[in-house]
C-alpha cells in the first residue's frame, strides 16, 4: 500500500474510521444475508438468524463501542468506529431508534466532512463481495 506523505494526518485518522465503519455495515450485512456465517462482533454461528440474534449482536456492538475507547483495551477489540457501523447496521435492520429506515447525511459519520454520503452516492451499484 502506498501512504500520501503529503495527506494530513487528521484527514488519514478520519479516513480509517470511515472504513472502519463501513466494515462494520458490510460485516453486519453479509451476515443477516448469508454470505458470512459469524456475526460480526461475537463470531457466534446461530443455526438459524432470528430478531434475538441481532438483539444480542447489538448489545455486543454497544459495548465494543464503549470498551474500544478505553485505552487498556487497544488493538484488543474492533475499533469504535467499527461497531458503530454494526449497530447503525443492525438499528436500522430491526427499524428501531430515531434514524431508523433512512441515512441521514451530517450526522457522525454520514457527516458532510467526512465526504462519506458523497462517496457512497457515486459507488457502482454492484455487489461488493
Amino acid at each position: 500500500m502506498v501512504r500520501n506523505s503529503d495527506v494530513n494526518p487528521d484527514s488519514r485518522r478520519c479516513s480509517q474510521q470511515d472504513a472502519d465503519f463501513l466494515a462494520g455495515i458490510v460485516a453486519t450485512l453479509a451476515w443477516v444475508l448469508g454470505e458470512q456465517a459469524q456475526a460480526p462482533v461475537t463470531h457466534h454461528r446461530p443455526p438459524e438468524l432470528a430478531t434475538r440474534d441481532l438483539k444480542a449482536e447489538l448489545v455486543l456492538a454497544e459495548d465494543v463501542i464503549e470498551q474500544a475507547r478505553n485505552p487498556g483495551t487497544a488493538g484488543q477489540l474492533p475499533s469504535c468506529s467499527y461497531g458503530e457501523g454494526v449497530k447503525f447496521s443492525i438499528t436500522w435492520l430491526l427499524a428501531t431508534g430515531p434514524r431508523s429506515r433512512s441515512i441521514h447525511a451530517g450526522v457522525g459519520h454520514m457527516g458532510q466532512d467526512s465526504g462519506l454520503p458523497s462517496m457512497l452516492h457515486e459507488a457502482p451499484s454492484q455487489a461488493i463481495w
